[in-house]
């Protein structure tokens, strides 16, 4: 990994990669979503023979008590009731028919983006068994998503090696790691300094995660050692001294 040793390393200054669908405010909005023809709908609910099972329980009023409030027949046309984001909804139930095709449709038709917005787009019509896990599985397997998006989060920086020289206590890292355990409310960590030849450590309990800290510690250790010659200037860019 390029970037897994920053105590040894400095990054190098090169321009970063674009991918053409790395930047979300670029992409095309614009979604064409074709609704289920109310035709097509009643066919498929009508050969599905769980649905056509819940739409027989339903009207026969043999649904338990708990469940029976949450389904609806219009038209011919199985509805269920979900609740969401502190809102009621009444969504047509999709065949196992149409399921995965409608999946596909829908994720196609907003640019390919992650899973909960292809969710929140179902969720506005429409709602079928499982449909958070199957949305997920399909998200996660298609092959357009993993073809050609490029990598997301922060972008990786090149390195090269800090030359090492064969002298104790010549180059020093410094960093500070916690949270420690302890009480829940309070804050413990700890300063470290690291001799980059001999990797002794020195380490010093903080109540405070800030560049005083860091420097506290190293004063303590120049008491014990001396001045470092070079302290790498990574920490520079964490803001730490």
């Amino acid at each position: 990994m390029e970037h897994g040793d920053f105590l040894s390393r400095n990054p190098l200054d090169e321009p970063t990669t674009n991918y053409p669908d790395s930047n979300p405010s670029k992409r095309n909005k614009s979604v064409q979503f074709v609704e289920l023809h109310q035709g097509w709908l009643t066919v498929e609910q009508k050969r599905d023979s769980e649905i056509q099972d819940l739409i027989n329980t339903h009207s026969n009023k043999e649904l338990p008590e708990a469940v029976t409030h949450t389904y609806d027949i219009r038209k011919g046309i199985l509805y269920r009731k979900i609740e969401r984001n502190k809102s009621s909804y009444w969504l047509s139930v999709v065949p196992r028919s149409l399921t995965w095709t409608l999946i596909n449709h829908v994720h196609t038709e907003i640019k390919h983006l992650g899973t909960e917005k292809t969710l929140n787009k179902l969720y506005e019509q429409y709602w079928f068994p499982q449909i958070s896990k199957l949305v997920r599985k399909f998200v996660d397997s298609c092959i357009v998503c993993k073809a050609s998006k490029g990598p997301s989060g922060a972008t990786q920086i090149r390195l090269h090696p800090i030359p090492k020289v064969s002298t104790p206590w010549y180059t020093v890292h410094i960093d500070i790691t916690g949270k420690l355990s302890g009480k829940s409310d309070r804050k413990e960590y700890s300063s470290v300094i690291i001799d980059s030849f001999t990797k002794y450590i020195l380490l010093e309990y903080t109540l405070s995660l800030d560049s005083a800290s860091a420097i506290k510690t190293l004063k303590k250790a120049v008491c014990l050692f001396g001045s470092p010659k070079r302290i790498p200037r990574e920490m520079l860019y964490k803001g730490r001294v």
